[in-house]
């Protein structure tokens, strides 16, 4: 069985040493859903659809080197970095579906 929402970020913000503001920025969602996902509620609908395609992403950045920050950061450091970890995961995690691999031709 699949592990949930919940068990999937807690894994995430424990080896990517994040605080819950920090995951609220990554998800571009209020401190209070990302609380609510903390604490065991799973998202739904296309909002949970994007939560957990965005989960995805960072799975991927702490599995890539893009997580953790750096320890000491100021406050506007620590979210142009995150931000520019959200990119590069965006960017990189996926293959782009507009050139699909031609095959033999």
């Amino acid at each position: 069985m699949p592990e949930s929402f919940s068990v999937r970020l807690q894994k995430c913000v424990s080896k990517a040493d994040l605080t819950v503001s920090d995951v609220a920025r990554w998800f571009k969602r209020p401190r209070a859903t990302v609380n609510t996902w903390m604490n065991g509620r799973c998202p739904w609908g296309p909002a949970g659809d994007a939560a957990f395609s965005d989960l995805d992403l960072l799975e991927w950045a702490g599995k890539h080197g893009q997580l953790p920050l750096p320890k000491r950061l100021t406050l506007k450091a620590r979210m142009a970095q995150l931000n520019d970890a959200y990119e590069h995961a965006a960017r990189n995690a996926r293959v782009p579906s507009l050139r699909p691999a031609a095959g033999n031709r």
